[in-house]
């Protein structure tokens, strides 16, 4: 996804840009030779660079809901009201980007060292990479879902969403 590859260039601009001194001198190896990244930078990198990638996009991602509202696009609101709900997806982006990037850092080394301890053909780097970040994008999901479904429903203008509090409150009455 163009939104999932925006996400990862910011976050390494911004995380390199944040550690480069600090990791120069006291690089923490692990596995296979890679540098680690602290979690907090890890954690800052990550919600600036979801959140900048959220607000970016934001427009698009309402025009496309609406599209796929069954309402039809302009009984969901046409092309008026494209920054509506921008708050919750705001809301949830910092969190959820964070959340994604501190458990995928977090999570490199760990897996690193238990595939050193039993080797054999699962003592791949790229294997690390995406073992790491499955688990990073289950945590970031926690955060990430609830906060899709406030903003979807925002961006549909569905009855008794016109602020924040008010689609919170629909949502936690919904049956199903």
């Amino acid at each position: 996804k163009i939104c999932a590859n925006s996400l990862l260039i910011i976050h390494n601009c911004v995380n390199m840009a944040a550690d480069h001194a600090e990791n120069k001198q006291k690089a923490a190896k692990f596995g296979h030779n890679e540098r680690h990244t602290p979690f907090l930078t890890s954690l800052l990198a990550g919600g600036l660079a979801g959140t900048s990638v959220d607000v970016a996009l934001f427009p698009i991602d309402t025009l496309k809901t609406r599209l796929q509202s069954p309402h039809g696009f302009l009984a969901a609101g046409g092309f008026s009201g494209v920054y509506r709900g921008i708050l919750a997806a705001a809301a949830g982006s910092a969190p959820g980007a964070a959340l994604f990037f501190g458990t995928y850092e977090t999570m490199k080394p760990v897996i690193g060292k238990w595939q050193d301890k039993y080797g054999g053909v699962s003592s791949s780097p790229a294997l690390s990479h995406m073992i790491a970040a499955s688990i990073g994008e289950a945590a970031a999901c926690l955060v990430r879902v609830p906060t899709e479904v406030l903003k979807s429903k925002m961006q549909t203008n569905a009855a008794g969403t016109s602020t924040l509090a008010s689609t919170f409150r629909l949502v936690l009455s919904e049956k199903d």
